[in-house]
């Protein structure tokens, strides 16, 4: 009935157009306008046609019949649908909707291939059906009035990027934003009440759908939405099929009140982690099938039924099922890291419903009635508890299966349909299946034999020998140990004896020999004799299954195709003492990944390694030769590093290794290679670094210069070197002998970033070169006491192009020592100037001036991303000393107290430093090149560690003529990364100072951020002082700044003051969206927008607002709000000390009283009544003390 009466409707429309009176409107610009009357008295009309026009148009909001009949236009019909040259519209703000229930239907702009902008949208409350489908051009509409959206209004557009602020919205229609993929988003869906499928299938770039709240979710709806990261579930019942199917970065949903779910719901979601199915009544196909982070599953344990493909690819590890009947077809397929798994009453398993995961042994019980083919690995130990066999099809165990049973029910099994074919795998439970025996080798017959029986052979599935064997335990082990998985040979040693194991072969002492363990497809891990010195060839060859292998302690050679053909094998750890590799050695080992060398192999035989195709990296100490197509085809490797001692690589060596990146060659004299010894593409594109002093070698030499010039790289390492990528302790102590804690010779030193050398103890380690490397974000640390005597010292820093760096250097450094690729510059901070001008500092060094002196700061530019590369003179280094470090600060007197005294030093030593070990208490003003902006610290209230060589500014106040450094306190990166993990755990117990209450706060941009303090106290004044207020340093590179600013004192970035109002000021470099937070808060405050006249709790979270480019004091104030109990009234009124720290709070002095903790809608969330650390969700809390209350923030 209703769709007649839609169609009855709609004739009548269309009769009464037909009735309607019509004329033409030519406007100004020559367009014609076709018209009809729709309402006589109302003097509206409906634009119905359009000629005339070009590709941009203004659609008038006024018409005219004759020359002073005026009529209103309220309605357009479909007069440019299909236009494919239309680039601009501007509507007339009388129209309210575009098709839907307007009278002519839908698809006003479908298919306008070029239109890109349309203008006077944001009155419209309606879009109808197909309005803007098809306009891939199109980027931007405002719908910020917009109530409805029918169905695929903006199917494919694929440049739509933004629709303003859906807020009204209320009923968004099926399809209505398929397919557009730059869409990134929608403003806030509070109003939203309907949303059908596919609503906004394939929005790759829309990120989260704020006030969102559902309580049904239809097919498709957000599927492919790739970007989407949240959404609020927590009211929602149903969700459709593929309502969410590759969401890959959906990490944050609340599904605890969710019944029911569509198949496929989640697929693919790969950042999902845990799911809360406690509503749900039941699983459907392929649910969470290939969310490869899921690992927690809450409620998971009440299901009957598992369907098929239903957790298929997640990152589950054990799964309890007390209740479940069935498992569906590949239901846990490609579940890696599935261990363990209980289903005591199930019934029914489908086709590979365990297989590729990581269960190794599976207990399965008697109500077991059918299990699919493939069901489990082919590596899987089953015992099947019922005595009655379970039904089974296709090919139902793998070649590696071993089959538990009862021990009466093992002939029934035996003989059952399907389970013969599998006789020889099974066995009685209460059968020994390990076997650790010693034996000793016999003339005619086998010791193995004798210690473990004849008839247990084939039970054999883990062998450990010790003793001696010969060819007849060999012949054991190959032909009657028919489901060996596991063998331990490396405390057995072979013997020689004649009789052949092997057509061709007998054992040889010490010998790993020929074909020894060849095709035994069964092999999972074997330790090889520890006293065996070869490996002969084909020695495991095509051992398929063969996964992991311990070597022989003393083995020196591996013979040719010895582990060749072994596809599971995936890491090799060579012994030290191996000198040679033979040819096809490790060939078609597709899933080796990794391999050690040790520093005595001299020898690569051809082909060794080819087709090792999941191969990344070789690193080569020691060797001396590489024979043709060593590495050919080792499509995966990327690194390889020629050892100073490599004297050639002959032809084809790294053919088809097509995705090298870098060669490292540490030799002055090129290696001799051939013309075709890489790839032509790694000629083409790879990096060939080598050292400094070659480059002419290189550069003419007939083979080697056919790497491109472009990707030539420089190094300074010598034939004898040692690198340093970590902390290392050089002591007596830490030798083997503990009397040999120095290096013999003079070694080439590197400490690469992020390693530390401590040289412990007095006597002096000798060294020619030490390079001290660091690249901007990780710093090498060398710690010494005087006993350190190297020739020469290098500072290696990678720095980029056209951006200041802040350097302090703990020597003097000869400017002329100085090289960096590019035109570059160093600058020092003059504080006479900026206490005379008020302002500026920065002065360029004058050529007489020939070194950087020690101890104080320079900035650096250069023009192109190079390394910083430094030579110390030994006479300004000497023994790499360890004395206490005294920096004498300037006086510079000056009108405005923030202009005086500004000293520019930094961290004197080659190691790290701790801000709060300076014995220095005021201000500190660092360079912060995560955000290009200065960053104010000062010790005791932040935790900071300055870098080896970072530079900053400091005042002199009063009572601080120096600042001290004390090399005890000297660290290494390790150290630093120890100190702030105790740091934090430190914070954690920080108390409230009443006396002195912190104001954190904080602005971004979304994207950058900076911060200021405001330290309320009493005893302090609001004009400038030294030993606790810090200038606001501001930056000309800076997306935005905040500050305080006091009439007495300008702008500060750390302002200790008594309380009242503070003014706040920011920059802001461009136009957008900024957001003012408290990130701390000891003491309650308001923030007043004085432009938008608003004031805003900062305790209830953050503050959003829009500004202009510019620069602006006035617009912020920050307001004690003294009406409002804080945290510091508390402790003063009840001795109760509160404070916030990450992750919850710190409550001290709570002896013999009581604290609550309410949320702000009165729930209560805990209740303390001893001292210690509560944690707690990052929220806004009330906590209550007998009878005061305050509101706290956990971040």
């Amino acid at each position: 009935m209703k769709k007649l009466f839609l169609f009855s409707l709609f004739v009548c429309i269309g009769v009464l157009q037909c009735l309607a009176e019509t004329f033409d409107y030519t406007d100004e610009n020559g367009v014609t306008w076709g018209c009809y009357i729709t309402s006589v008295d109302d003097k509206t009309v409906t634009i119905n046609s359009a000629s005339n026009y070009g590709d941009e148009v203004v659609i008038p909001e006024m018409v005219y019949k004759g020359t002073s009949d005026k009529y209103t236009v309220t309605d357009l019909s479909l007069f440019f649908k299909d236009n494919k040259t239309l680039e601009k519209v501007t509507l007339p703000k009388t129209v309210n909707m575009l098709g839907g229930f307007s009278s002519y239907g839908d698809g006003m702009f479908q298919n306008c291939i070029s239109l890109k902008e349309v203008l006077n949208t944001s009155q419209l409350q309606l879009i109808g059906s197909y309005t803007f489908s098809g306009c891939t051009n199109l980027t931007e509409v405002d719908l910020s009035s917009c109530v409805y959206i029918q169905s695929k209004a903006f199917f494919r557009c694929s440049n739509l990027v933004s629709v303003g602020n859906l807020k009204n919205c209320t009923s968004i229609r099926y399809s209505a934003f398929e397919d557009c993929s730059k869409l990134q988003e929608v403003g806030e869906l509070s109003s939203c009440k309907t949303i059908e499928s596919s609503a906004f299938q394939n929005c790759s770039s829309l990120k989260s759908l704020p006030g969102l709240k559902l309580t049904s979710i239809p097919n498709y709806a957000f599927s492919d939405c790739s970007n989407l990261e949240t959404i609020d579930l927590s009211e929602c019942t149903s969700i459709g099929s593929n309502a969410f199917s590759y969401c890959s970065n959906l990490s944050n949903i609340d599904t605890k009140n969710c019944q029911t779910f569509g198949e496929a719901t989640f697929s693919n979601c790969s950042s999902l982690t845990e799911i809360d199915l406690t509503s749900c009544k039941a699983l459907e196909k392929s649910l969470f099938t290939r969310c490869s982070s899921l690992s927690n599953v809450i409620g998971i344990e009440k299901f009957k039924s598992i369907p098929d493909y239903a957790f298929r690819g997640t990152a589950l590890k054990a799964v309890n099922f007390p209740l479940c009947t069935s498992v569906g077809n590949y239901a846990f397929y490609f579940c890696k890291s599935l261990t363990t798994i209980d289903f005591p009453k199930v019934g029914i398993l489908g086709s590979n419903a365990f297989q590729s995961t990581a269960i190794a042994k599976v207990s399965l019980p008697e109500s077991l009635k059918s299990m699919g083919p493939s069901c489990f690995n082919s590596l899987c130990e089953y015992t099947f508890n019922g005595t009655t066999p379970a039904k089974l099809s296709g090919d139902a165990f793998g070649s590696l299966a071993i089959i538990k049973v009862p021990q009466s029910a093992v002939s029934t099994y035996k003989s059952a349909d399907v389970w013969s074919n599998y006789a020889d795998k099974i066995f009685s439970m209460s059968d020994n299946f390990d076997y650790d025996v010693t034996t000793t080798a016999m003339e005619k017959q086998s010791g193995l034999e004798q210690a473990i029986g004849a008839t247990n052979m084939a039970k054999v599935v883990s062998l450990k020998a010790t003793g001696t064997i010969n060819s007849y335990d060999i012949i054991m082990i190959r032909n009657k140990m028919t489901n060996l998985h596991y063998l331990d040979l490396s405390a057995a040693d072979i013997v020689a004896n004649d009789y052949e194991y092997y057509t061709g072969s007998h054992t040889t002492a010490n010998t790993v020999g020929r074909n020894m363990f060849r095709d035994l497809d069964k092999l999972i891990t074997v330790k090889l004799p520890n006293s065996a010195t070869t490996i002969g060839s084909y020695g495991m060859s095509s051992c398929s299954n063969l996964m992991t292998v311990e070597f022989p302690k003393n083995l020196t050679s591996i013979g040719g195709d010895a582990f060749s053909s072994c596809s599971s094998l995936d890491n090799v750890v060579l012994p030290n003492g191996l000198t040679t590799i033979g040819s096809y050695a490790f060939g078609s080992c597709g899933n080796l990944k990794s391999i050690e060398f040790p520093p005595t192999l001299k020898y690569i035989g051809s082909y060794a390694f080819y087709y090792c195709s999941s191969l990344q990296e070789i690193e080569l100490p020691g060797l001396e030769t590489i024979e043709s197509n060593a590495f050919y085809n080792c499509s995966s490797l990327k690194y390889v590093r020629i050892p100073s001692t490599l004297q050639s690589i002959d032809g084809n060596a790294f053919s088809g290794c097509t995705n090298i990146s870098k060669v490292y060659t540490y030799t002055v004299e090129p290696t001799k290679i051939n013309q075709n010894t890489f790839d032509s593409k790694t000629y083409e594109t790879a990096h060939l670094c080598m050292p400094t002093q070659s480059y002419t070698n290189y550069y003419y030499n007939t083979e080697w210069s056919q790497f491109r010039n472009d990707n030539y790289e420089w190094f300074d390492e010598p034939y004898k070197y040692m690198y340093i990528n970590k902390e290392y302790t050089l002591s007596d102590e830490n030798s083997a002998s503990k009397d040999k804690g120095r290096f013999d010779g003079d070694p080439d030193i590197d400490v690469n970033p992020g390693g530390g050398l401590i040289v412990e103890g007095d006597k002096p380690q000798t060294s020619d070169e030490i390079h001290l490397k660091g690249d901007g974000s990780n710093w090498a640390s060398i710690i010494a006491s005087a006993n350190v005597d190297a020739k020469k010292l290098y500072i290696d820093i990678t720095v980029k192009a056209n951006r200041w760096h802040f350097f302090c250097f703990p020597f003097d450094i000869k400017r002329s020592n100085i090289s960096c690729n590019g035109s570059f510059v160093f600058r020092y901070y003059d504080g006479k100037v900026r206490a005379t001008d008020g302002k500026g500092g920065w002065q360029n060094l004058p050529a007489s001036e020939e070194y950087l002196k020690a101890g104080k700061g320079y900035i650096f530019q250069t023009s192109v991303d190079c390394t910083l590369s430094i030579l110390v003179e030994k006479e300004k280094f000497g023994m790499l000393p360890n004395m206490k470090f005294d920096c004498n600060l300037e006086a510079n007197a000056s009108t405005n107290e923030q202009d005086a005294s500004w000293n520019f030093v930094g961290n004197p030593f080659t190691s790290f430093f701790d801000l709060n070990d300076m014995g220095y208490n005021a201000p500190v003003t660092r360079w912060n090149s995560n955000t290009n902006s200065y960053e104010a610290v000062r010790p005791g209230d932040d935790d900071y560690i300055f870098h080896p060589f970072e530079a900053f500014f400091v005042q002199r106040p009063a009572d601080s003529e120096n600042i001290e450094f004390d090399p005890d306190h000297r660290m290494t990166q390790t150290g630093r990364d120890k100190r702030q993990n105790a740091n934090a755990q430190k914070a954690k117990k920080r108390m409230l100072n009443p006396e002195r209450l912190l104001v954190n706060l904080t602005i971004s941009d979304g994207k950058d951020s900076d911060k200021t303090r405001v330290v309320f106290n009493q005893k302090k004044s609001n004009t400038y002082e030294m030993d606790c207020d810090a200038a606001k340093f501001m930056s000309q590179t800076s997306a935005v700044q905040l500050y305080s600013v006091e009439a007495k004192g300008g702008k500060f970035a750390i302002n200790e003051r008594p309380k009242g109002s503070v003014q706040l000021g920011y920059t802001a470099a461009k136009a957008g969206e900024y957001t003012i937070s408290a990130q701390r808060m000891d003491q309650p405050v308001m923030l007043k927008d004085n432009a938008m006249n608003v004031m805003f709790d900062l305790s209830n979270g953050d503050y959003n607002f829009t500004s202009d480019a510019g620069t602006f004091d006035n617009r912020f104030m920050l307001l004690v709000d003294g009406s409002t109990t804080g945290i510091a009234d508390i402790a003063n009124g009840t001795g109760v000390n509160i404070m916030p720290v990450d992750g919850g709070l710190n409550i001290t002095g709570i002896e013999g009283k009581k604290v609550n903790i309410y949320s702000l809608s009165g729930v209560l969330c805990a209740t303390r009544s001893d001292s210690g650390l509560l944690s707690l969700p990052k929220a806004t809390y009330i906590v209550e003390v007998g009878n005061m209350k305050a509101k706290v923030a956990v971040k």
